[in-house]
């Protein structure tokens, strides 16, 4: 198995970037699930959403893509998370929790599926445009 991922690249980067968002999401659950009683919803998804965050840039920009951390994938990664959680996740979760009639303990979970999808095609590019300035920088 380790030779088959060896010629597939991208499978293997793939593969690296969902561990690291299965990583991320335990902890931006966890972190949610333990506050959410005590402090709201609200202040529960963003204290959450920060704690991955940066382990979720780390992890990626040395492992998942390994590159050297650069202003414009930190910028980026963050503008993206940014974008997922006061855009997406939070309209999402006020729709499921409002409009839906779910408990907020529920409402994490479709929430968190969606946003996931959305999170990993905006990160995916910003790691893809900052490896192609590089590669034509180079040349």
């Amino acid at each position: 198995m380790n030779g088959f991922l060896k010629d597939q690249p991208k499978l293997h980067q793939f593969l690296r970037f969902c561990i690291v968002g299965i990583i991320c999401t335990a902890i931006d659950a966890g972190v949610y699930y333990s506050l959410y009683r005590w402090t709201g919803y609200q202040i529960a998804m963003i204290s959450g959403f920060f704690l991955s965050l940066g382990i979720n840039y780390l992890l990626n920009t040395y492992w998942s893509f390994q590159q050297k951390p650069s202003v414009r994938t930190a910028v980026g990664v963050f503008a993206a998370h940014c974008l997922n959680i006061f855009v997406v996740r939070m309209a999402l979760m006020w729709f499921f929790i409002h409009l839906v009639g779910l408990d907020e303990g529920i409402a994490f979970v479709p929430t968190l599926i969606i946003s996931v999808m959305t999170n990993f095609l905006i990160i995916k590019a910003v790691y893809a445009h900052d490896e192609d300035s590089a590669l034509h920088s180079i040349h």
